[in-house]
């Protein structure tokens, strides 16, 4: 008999559009849409579970699947902090905007604010593409599942 590995993604924004490719023991078994769980049946033992979107990846997550036991795991971003700092980087996109609609004067300290709140989203973002590429993703135990 067969263990069942259940993992399940909710909705995030960063990577909303694009599905999760999922790999047991360095084999892809299939793919994770947002908001969505699926279900792979596994042999008992111990398991390497990994997801990856593009050249990103998560680090191989350890699971000890038992006979006729069910595994709950979740994948979600490692990008935490992208939500406020994407909308630092907005404002900052569209602050010349403002004065340019209010007719105010453009104020001396309008660029020095742009690059303040621009440069660390950016710099976010480059980090955890490249250096950080390998824990751009997280895979869990599901500890919200009420099924657990």
């Amino acid at each position: 008999m067969a263990g069942k590995l259940i993992v399940s993604r909710k909705s995030e924004w960063v990577n909303r559009r694009r599905n999760y490719k999922l790999f047991i023991d360095g084999k892809e078994v299939g793919a994770i849409k947002g908001s969505s769980s699926e279900e792979f049946m596994v042999e008992p033992g111990t398991h390497l579970v990994q997801c990856k979107i593009d050249w990103c990846c998560s680090p191989d997550y350890k699971v000890e699947v038992q006979d006729g036991k069910n595994n709950y795991l979740r994948v979600s971003s490692g990008m935490k902090f992208y939500p406020p700092l994407f909308i630092l980087m907005l404002i900052g996109v569209f602050l010349p905007f403002y004065f340019k609609l209010t007719k105010l004067p453009r104020p001396e300290w309008l660029g020095t604010a742009q690059i303040v709140l621009l440069i660390p989203g950016i710099l976010y973002l480059f980090y955890y593409l490249t250096f950080n590429r390998k824990k751009y993703l997280l895979v869990q135990e599901d500890t919200s599942n009420p099924f657990r």
